[in-house]
């Protein structure tokens, strides 16, 4: 079995058809028939139903291509690490984030570049949508957000779950308040990200509030959370917000204060290809791991349940 069989196989498994797939190996469409007929043998089964139509992939077919994929991009991994060596030149690590963890990214950094100082970094904030595209196709090695994904060659952990804090107009008559409850916030005027791309922020928020015995009001809705802060600090109304989010906006206009029965949560995901065997992303999710409270421990995400009170914001 050689690497050109599982290359061949690969590009009619995703194309179902032998003439795109052999125009996408810029070979002869009997020569990727050929590989695919000479793995089968060599595997003792089908692994596609042929028809004079169409091109299926069997049951056998399905499971080979998953595991075809993870060694064809750990090849990948093991070519790059090969022309990396050859040129002495490090690889930057290529690392995503959203404006919900920009705040702790920096943390990790210090603890990684204390680790491995010469290998540079290619930092990109990328929309939560685009980050899982980004990473299958390998232009990403490695993302930080609040929501798991959820695909066969990506693995997600969690880090931390994030206190969430009022954020209100300075002159807000609660503003005064040290603690807030949500039952206090009963009557307030609220700026929310919008329910069409937040939905899960958006619903839990009012059933936190509904528990209270309210239902919130929307003043306005904000496009993001940078958008949020302004907006209170204006004075159009008060927003539930990550606790990092108010070191990055200390203004004198916009008070924080924590929230309490119950103190909703935030996870912080790190997400990356179970197939990458690199150093350099190794040594960043141990960095990572290091800003994992106790109580966390090493849960993976299969195994956390984030309750019910747990609020998700942003990507």
């Amino acid at each position: 079995m050689e690497l050109r069989h599982l290359s061949g196989f690969v590009a009619v498994a995703e194309e179902l058809h032998f003439g795109r797939a052999a125009n996408r190996l810029h070979v002869s469409q009997p020569a990727v028939s050929r590989l695919v007929r000479t793995l089968e043998k060599e595997l003792g089964v089908a692994l596609l139903d042929r028809s004079t139509h169409h091109v299926e992939l069997t049951p056998a077919g399905l499971a080979f291509l998953t595991e075809v994929r993870a060694v064809l991009d750990q090849v990948e991994v093991a070519g790059r690490a090969a022309r990396q060596a050859a040129a002495a030149v490090p690889i930057p690590l290529r690392i995503g984030f959203t404006e919900c963890t920009e705040e702790l990214l920096p943390r990790a950094l210090r603890i990684f570049r204390r680790q491995l100082p010469k290998v540079s970094l290619d930092l990109r904030q990328i929309d939560r949508d685009a980050q899982v595209q980004s990473l299958v196709e390998g232009e990403l090695d490695v993302v930080m957000r609040r929501i798991p994904i959820e695909h066969t060659t990506l693995k997600t952990e969690l880090v931390m779950k994030e206190p969430m804090v009022v954020a209100l107009p300075a002159r807000h008559p609660l503003a005064e308040r040290p603690r807030l409850s949500f039952a206090a916030l009963a009557g307030a005027r609220f700026v929310l990200l919008p329910r069409a791309v937040y939905p899960k922020a958006f619903d839990r928020l009012r059933i936190l509030c509904e528990h209270a015995g309210f239902v919130p009001e929307v003043a306005e809705e904000a496009s993001s959370l940078t958008s949020v802060t302004v907006l209170v600090a204006a004075g159009v109304g008060v927003a539930i917000v990550p606790a990092s989010i108010s070191a990055r906006f200390n203004l004198d206009d916009i008070v924080y204060r924590p929230l309490e029965n119950p103190t909703p949560t935030l996870p912080v995901m790190v997400c990356w290809r179970r197939s990458d065997g690199s150093p350099a992303l190794h040594r960043f999710l141990d960095a990572v791991r290091t800003l994992r409270p106790a109580s966390v421990g090493e849960e993976h995400l299969s195994e956390v349940a984030v309750p019910a009170p747990a609020v998700m914001v942003g990507g």
